[in-house]
């Protein structure tokens, strides 16, 4: 309950722009080495502040940041699963297994906006990258 709590605490900062206190409360309690051995629920709910943290980085113009802590959600191929917000593409799947999936399932009130998501993902890709390449442009080959 106590990990649920300071998930849900750390969501609600994201989600009202206040990053550092969002982003303290999930350092301060090491909630990233401890979500590992969690249920599934606390898992996708760790997901979810994350990336509430991400957006509200993204909101106050942190670009480096937001990229930091978007990249370990994009960097998943399952990143909707891993939100609560989609199914697995298994074939060989259990009954049991589809049940618990569906129920893992975030309403769809809840849910956050992956093309807002992505968006912010890709922006801030594009403002990291974009004076990389213009600085190595010269010293690229054609």
């Amino acid at each position: 309950m106590r990990v649920r709590a300071t998930l849900y605490q750390a969501y609600h900062h994201g989600l009202h722009n206040r990053l550092m206190e969002s982003r303290d409360l999930l350092q301060k309690t090491h909630m990233a080495q401890v979500i590992g051995v969690q249920i599934t629920d606390n898992q996708i709910l760790y997901n979810r502040a994350l990336t509430q943290a991400g957006m509200a980085a993204f909101r106050n113009g942190d670009v480096q940041m937001s990229h930091e802590i978007l990249v370990e959600i994009y960097q998943n191929l399952r990143f909707k699963e891993l939100l609560g917000q989609g199914f697995s593409r298994q074939q060989d799947k259990t009954q049991e297994f589809e049940i618990e999936e569906k129920r893992r399932q975030i309403p769809h009130h809840m849910q956050i906006n992956l093309q807002t998501l992505e968006s912010f993902h890709f922006i801030t890709s594009m403002l990291i990258e974009t004076p990389l390449f213009a600085e190595n442009q010269h010293s690229m080959n054609k």
